[in-house]
């Protein structure tokens, strides 16, 4: 995809030549300047689109970014405060990333971070806002649906990854947080200190089941 400047640079060239194609209206008929004008609108809509996709999207993975996912979970849990409705918030975290790093390299951690990613795409609502949270973590902001709702689409992920491996080798597994906002919420930090000690629990259970 063209950088910014790129396509601001070529659209003030293209500018010039409609400013040019207007100026000899005289020699071109009104459909015709018309017509490269409408194209020419249409060519900057669609090029404002992908500057704004590119804007929102995390490049390894895929989803949206923790900028874009920031501002949607802000909006939702303004509008649930105000104006009352569900609001549930998913944490999921690979689990064993900084091991498939260090004994498959960093490109299979990515593959994996990508791979988790494409199943979080293909399991969860359009009304739904995921993204690459940051690190080994992930998060997905359910409008409209209780925490009991939300752990469906988490079970449906954690059986997916079940049967996604690393070179045929290593398998794939996730911990998971869900929780949804409150009455006494007063603000999103509560929401995900309630989900980061759920997930946390469930990764202190699989560690002590991995010790007995």
């Amino acid at each position: 995809m063209p950088h910014k400047k790129e396509i601001v640079k070529r659209k003030e060239k293209e500018l010039k030549e409609i400013e040019t194609i207007v100026s000899q209206i005289g020699t071109w008929s009104h459909e015709e300047v018309i017509g490269a004008l409408r194209d020419f609108a249409r060519e900057i809509v669609r090029e404002l689109a992908e500057l704004r996709e590119k804007n929102i999207t995390h490049e390894l993975t895929g989803l949206t970014n923790r900028r874009f996912s920031d501002f949607f979970l802000k909006r939702e849990f303004g509008r649930i405060k105000r104006y009352g409705g569900r609001l549930s918030i998913i944490l999921i975290d690979l689990d064993e990333l900084k091991f498939i790093n260090d004994h498959y390299g960093y490109l299979e951690g990515d593959h994996a971070l990508i791979k988790l990613a494409n199943i979080i795409k293909s399991q969860i609502r359009e009304s739904d806002v995921a993204c690459h949270w940051g690190g080994d973590e992930f998060l997905i902001v359910c409008p409209g649906i209780n925490a009991k709702q939300a752990e469906i689409i988490v079970e449906r992920i954690k059986k997916m990854i079940k049967n996604t491996k690393i070179k045929d080798e290593k398998g794939l597994t996730i911990s998971s947080g869900v929780t949804e906002v409150r009455g006494e919420d007063r603000s999103i930090k509560e929401l995900f200190h309630r989900a980061n000690e759920i997930l946390r629990q469930e990764k202190k259970r699989k560690k002590a089941t991995i010790e007995q």
